[in-house]
């Protein structure tokens, strides 16, 4: 085929005359009517009514109350067990910025009686 499948669908759907169009579609790229209507069958928007030529395929509408996927699901739980890890993980970084500010208290005490020491006397 000249066209790709994109190209012949296009060109079928802009045109006036379908029938014609599909011969047209024939002649351009060296096939059959069959095989170009075969190619826009293949795309899953178009169906053949037989005499009455290709129409749309009628597209069924997504349906609003399934239930979350498997993966939306596990997408979820990801996101709330990486939340539930970052909590930890500012809590425990909390936790150690206040043990290491009382330790430099401490050492800072420390620090100040070892230099005391030889002054008291």
């Amino acid at each position: 085929m000249e066209m790709g499948i994109g190209e012949i669908e296009v060109t079928y759907r802009q045109a006036k005359n379908k029938e014609e169009q599909l011969k047209i579609l024939a002649d351009r790229n060296l096939c059959t009517v069959d095989e170009i209507k075969a190619v826009l069958i293949s795309t899953g928007k178009y169906v053949d009514r037989g005499e009455n030529g290709l129409c749309m395929a009628v597209m069924p509408k997504p349906r609003t109350d399934l239930q979350p996927s498997r993966a939306e699901q596990q997408k979820e739980e990801n996101v709330m067990d990486w939340k539930t890890a970052i909590s930890v993980i500012n809590s425990t970084i909390t936790q150690l910025i206040s043990t290491k500010s009382k330790a430099d208290s401490e050492l800072a005490e420390i620090m100040l009686a070892l230099g005391n020491i030889g002054k008291e006397e």
